[in-house]
């Protein structure tokens, strides 16, 4: 999967999530920052971003960021 197509579906899960409008998140929008995002919220990111990608995300990678998150998915895409 290519960046944007990443980018594209984690805006999705985002905005599903957090009941936004998906054009509001830009790709340096921030969990907690922007979206008030708790640490129940960020479990449950983890758990439907490694659901939509097929891998495993270390809680301890610091998804903190719609740009470093879509990093980390495709560095994991490209190691599996």
């Amino acid at each position: 999967m290519e960046r944007d197509e990443i980018f594209k579906e984690v805006c999705k899960i985002v905005a599903y999530h957090f009941k936004i409008d998906i054009s509001t998140i830009q790709p340096n929008s921030e969990f907690v920052r922007d979206f008030n995002a708790d640490s129940v919220d960020i479990v449950t990111l983890v758990f439907l971003l490694e659901d939509k990608f097929g891998i495993i995300l270390d809680y301890n990678q610091g998804l903190y960021s719609i740009s470093n998150t879509v990093d980390i998915i495709l560095s994991k895409q490209n190691h599996e």
